[in-house]
């Protein structure tokens, strides 16, 4: 008898010390705003320090990456509106770190550029990131690490999926698409004397 519950408790799947035995209440959603509020309330702090906002710091790193980016782009790159970017921008190059200069081909686009001490702050600036994203890692192993990505980027993939197929179609699980309404008259006055529509 105790040879068998020996045997069954090593068959039993074991589980990291401190895990969930079920997935919590919390909504995905909710866990990964909670998780990236965190993460950028650490970072924003680590930035000021430099006199930079989380915003002006990710405009910068797009522009280590790739100088010279039309403000369009930017904004397309970072997932914000034209009207936001813009403003960030405007504070960047108050405090001198990027110059805009209009398109000599596309007169309608305007590149941003970043000055000398914009292109000065990305040793340190980065180091920032790489500190926040050290210390939210800790208690992780590297595989854990590597499958919280994996994970992360098949919900990201889901929704993308979502997307591409529409709006509510429910194309992407196979779900019947809402019906349509059906059509109904335009509201208003009802014109007189209209000739009668010939026959189809």
């Amino acid at each position: 008898m105790a040879a068998r519950q020996k045997r069954e408790a090593a068959e039993k799947p074991q589980r990291r010390r401190g895990a969930p035995a079920r997935p919590p209440k919390t909504g995905i959603g909710m866990l990964l705003r909670d998780a990236d509020t965190a993460f950028n309330r650490y970072l924003t702090a680590q930035l000021a320090a430099h006199g930079v906002t989380f915003g002006q710091f990710q405009h910068l790193r797009n522009l280590w990456v790739e100088n010279g980016l039309t403000q369009a782009e930017l904004s397309r790159r970072i997932g914000i509106e034209m009207a936001s970017s813009t403003a960030i921008l405007d504070s960047l190059e108050a405090t001198k770190l990027i110059t805009r200069v209009r398109n000599t081909t596309d007169r309608r686009k305007i590149n941003v550029f970043l000055t000398p001490a914009g292109a000065a702050l990305e040793k340190a600036l980065m180091a920032c990131a790489a500190d926040a994203n050290k210390r939210a890692s800790k208690g992780l192993t590297q595989a854990e690490v590597a499958q919280l990505f994996a994970l992360a980027g098949q919900i990201i993939d889901n929704f993308r999926t979502l997307r591409a197929a529409g709006p509510f179609s429910g194309k992407a699980d196979g779900a019947m698409a809402p019906k349509a309404r059906p059509a109904t008259a335009p509201r208003g006055r009802v014109r007189r004397n209209m000739p009668p529509r010939a026959a189809e």
